[in-house]
């Protein structure tokens, strides 16, 4: 009963997410696939944070249902206050510009308001009816947690000095890791290095020159003119020349490769007649005697002649490469060509990915700031403290930096599943600080000194902060048996982030309590 209570009602959330989903026919895409973990370990901390806190008023000897009452009453603001930031995290991704992202920022947002709901509805329900034995043997002897924790936060506050100036060196080196990510992202880096598709990918990239499409769009501005003009295609042959230059692009056509190809076909194969007529006449005669005005080649030029397009083959060196390139070109058509003649636009497929990547991940990152802004004041309007707003805060923000710098460090690149990861692990992670900190706030209303306050904090909720995070671990490393990479990294991330945010928790916490002392509001004086 101790694994299927709470197992039970974070599954039923699940299934409520779920099936909302389906009602709104909502399909399970790469993201929201991930929505069933992310609902369930965070459902779980939330429900482990409950039955503790219960099972500890049994064991003090207190009836059921004033354990459930006085459970309800110590962690439900809490509890409260992590579903909302968490929720408010997780809905910041819905301000990203792809629909995709938009859809699991706002169903994850919702879905853990309603486990929230769910948790605070059915489980006391539960509760009445499984009884303290059947739920988990509530047991008067030690536990080894009754042993180690002591002995933690004995070590804890006897090193405080250390552990900042550890903390301290660990900022200062993944602030300093971090600012070596690049904004990278390949078409294909996804795929496992084993999987077919891909290694057909790699055997065009290497004996054809690359399949990466790029594509330049052209527009005669000057109405008397078309592409077929030699002053029109003198422009595009320049920017075609800057293009093969720039990306080493192949296979392109054009304008300018076609009417090549006419004059060389028209003056009997002859390999100098391969460029573009002087005559305009000519030009224009061969285009008409070719139908290159329209039908099937169309999509190469306009009916109209006023519209055209370079489209080719590369390699695929990255985003980050490309978008130095990308700057090049622009340079170079800026001053090079003639804008009162033709414009040119880069576009395709491929350039749009590559924006979007781009623009995605700052969005996420600006998301996640966004994320972090409203916590500070949800955790300012509880604790009426802004000193306390600091120790809420730097104890997540670290992970995310020591994260940071482990992606610096070992070239992972920043793109959209690597930049999601942040938004995710901190609207999970400070969770169990929230928990904490009302915990403490608890002790300090009651009359209790800080120190003791403190201590007690950390033996009671400390526990279930533990036995949380571990859950959240194992939830998490279950994404790194997946083959495609950004699911594998976006579990690989996670753990690691929310593993040092348990020991940031669990050392770094204490100390800055001690140093940045909330204000004491006493009740009642229970002190010992």
């Amino acid at each position: 009963w101790g694994v299927l209570v709470p197992i039970g009602t974070v599954g039923i959330a699940i299934l409520w997410q779920v099936g909302a989903m389906s009602l709104f026919g909502q399909p399970l895409g790469i993201l929201t696939m991930l929505l069933p973990t992310i609902l369930f370990v965070v459902g779980m901390s939330d429900v482990v944070h409950i039955l503790e806190h219960y099972l500890d008023e049994l064991r003090a000897g207190i009836p059921r249902r004033e354990a459930i009452a006085n459970t309800y009453h110590d962690v439900g603001l809490p509890t409260f206050l992590t579903a909302v930031t968490a929720g408010v995290g997780f809905a910041t991704l819905g301000s990203a510009s792809i629909q995709p992202l938009q859809e699991f920022g706002w169903f994850t947002g919702i879905g853990v308001l309603l486990t929230f709901l769910i948790a605070f509805t059915l489980l006391p329900a539960l509760l009445l009816f499984v009884g303290p034995g059947r739920l988990l043997p509530v047991s008067r002897h030690s536990s080894p947690w009754d042993r180690r924790l002591p002995n933690m936060f004995q070590w804890t506050i006897r090193n405080r000095r250390g552990i900042l100036m550890v903390f301290a060196a660990i900022t200062v080196a993944g602030i300093w890791a971090a600012s070596r990510i690049e904004v990278n992202s390949y078409l294909l880096d996804d795929w496992p290095e084993r999987e077919k598709q891909r290694l057909g990918y790699r055997f065009f990239e290497e004996e054809f020159g690359g399949v990466r499409p790029f594509e330049v769009e052209v527009v005669v501005t000057d109405t008397t003119r078309t592409v077929w003009l030699p002053a029109v295609l003198e422009q595009i042959e320049a920017v075609q020349a800057k293009v093969e230059e720039l990306y080493g692009a192949r296979s392109i056509v054009s304008p300018v490769t076609l009417m090549r190809s006419l004059n060389k076909a028209f003056n009997g194969g002859q390999a100098e007649f391969y460029r573009i007529p002087n005559d305009s006449v000519e030009c224009v005669r061969m285009a008409r005697r070719a139908g290159l005005m329209g039908g099937q080649l169309s999509t190469i030029v306009s009916e109209d002649g006023r519209r055209a397009r370079i489209s080719g083959r590369m390699r695929d060196d990255g985003s980050a490469l490309n978008k130095v390139r990308n700057a090049a070109l622009d340079r170079f058509l800026a001053t090079r060509t003639d804008s009162s003649i033709v414009r040119f636009h880069q576009t395709g497929m491929a350039y749009l990915i590559d924006r979007n990547n781009e623009t995605l991940s700052a969005q996420l990152m600006g998301g996640m700031g966004l994320a972090i802004a409203i916590t500070a004041l949800i955790m300012m309007w509880f604790f009426k403290d802004p000193r306390m707003v600091v120790v809420a805060l730097v104890p997540n923000l670290i992970p995310l930096v020591f994260v940071a710098g482990i992606m610096g460090v070992f070239h992972i690149d920043l793109k959209v599943s690597t930049a999601i990861i942040f938004s995710i692990a901190f609207g999970i992670a400070e969770d169990d600080t929230i928990h904490m900190l009302a915990r403490l706030r608890q002790q300090l209303r009651a009359g209790r000194s800080p120190i003791y306050a403190l201590k007690r904090t950390y033996l009671t909720t400390g526990k279930a902060v533990t036995v949380t995070r571990l859950m959240l671990l194992s939830g998490f490393v279950t994404l790194m048996l997946s083959s495609f990479g950004s699911i594998f990294y976006m579990g690989l991330l996670i753990t690691l982030t929310l593993a040092f945010a348990l020991i940031t928790e669990l050392l770094l916490l204490p100390v800055l309590v001690m140093y940045i002392r909330p204000r004491r509001r006493t009740v009642q004086n229970k002190d010992s």
